[in-house]
C-alpha cells in the first residue's frame, strides 16, 4: 500500500502515521507501506513562480474538497479510511466504472458485471451508496463514451461510456442515472434509503 501526504515538515506526518497504523493495521504494514512527503511549500512556490507569475498561487494551501479515485462499488470504507485519517472536508470521488460483455466491446474496464441491466445496477448502487456517506458530495464516471476498439494512446478499449462509439445511450444505464437523480437529495438529507441491490462483479477483461 502507498500512501502520499503532503506536509510542509517532515515532522508534522509523525503523529498521522500511528494514527493509521491503529485504525488499519493490516494495512500499513511496516514492511509494505511506503510514506511520501511532499517538499516545504517554498521550494514548491519557486519553481511555480519560474513558470508562471505569483497569481498561480492563490489558495496554493488550502482546498475545499479531498478527492480519490475508488472502484470498489461500494467507497464506504475507502472514505472512512480517508476521515479517519484525520481529513476533515467533504469526498469527492474522482474515478469509477464499470463495463460488461453483451453489447460493444470486448474488455470491461476495471470493474466488470454480466450485462447492462447489472451496470444500471451498479450506477445506483455506487452513486447513492456515496452520497449517503457523511463525507460524499459527488463521483465522476469515467468516461462519458465507449473506447474505441482499436483502443486509445496505451490499448485501452473498454466498454465503460455511457454512450458507445456511435454516441448511442445505453437505455439501462440512463434510466438508472434517471433514477438516481430524482432520489439524490432526499438519500443525502437521510429522509430515503440508498439503493440497496448490490450488483455482481466478474473477473475485468482488459487489454
Amino acid at each position: 500500500m502507498r500512501i502520499s501526504f503532503a506536509f510542509e515538515t517532515e515532522n508534522a506526518i509523525s503523529g498521522l502515521i500511528p494514527k493509521l497504523q491503529e485504525a488499519y493495521p493490516s494495512d500499513t504494514k511496516s514492511d509494505q507501506t511506503g510514506i511520501y512527503g511532499s517538499v516545504p511549500d517554498e521550494m514548491e512556490e519557486a519553481q511555480t513562480e519560474k513558470a508562471d507569475n505569483p497569481d498561480m498561487m492563490v489558495g496554493w494551501e488550502y482546498f475545499d474538497v479531498f478527492s480519490i479515485n475508488c472502484y470498489d462499488f461500494d467507497s464506504s470504507t475507502d472514505m472512512d479510511f480517508v476521515k479517519n485519517a484525520g481529513v476533515d472536508l467533504p469526498i469527492l470521488l474522482g474515478e469509477y466504472h464499470c463495463g460488461a460483455l453483451d453489447r460493444g466491446l470486448p474488455a470491461t474496464g476495471l470493474k466488470g458485471v454480466k450485462n447492462q441491466k447489472e451496470r444500471a445496477r451498479m450506477w445506483r448502487y455506487y452513486v447513492e451508496h456515496a452520497v449517503a456517506h457523511p463525507c460524499g458530495v459527488g463521483a465522476h464516471w469515467f468516461q462519458y463514451n465507449d473506447q474505441f476498439c482499436l483502443g486509445r494512446f496505451d490499448g485501452e478499449n473498454y466498454q465503460i461510456g455511457m454512450v458507445d462509439v456511435c454516441m448511442q445511450p445505453y437505455p439501462e444505464l440512463m434510466e438508472a442515472v434517471k433514477k438516481s437523480s430524482e432520489v439524490l437529495y432526499a438519500v443525502k438529507n437521510g429522509e430515503q434509503k440508498p439503493f440497496d441491490e448490490e450488483p455482481v462483479s466478474i473477473p475485468m477483461i482488459g487489454y
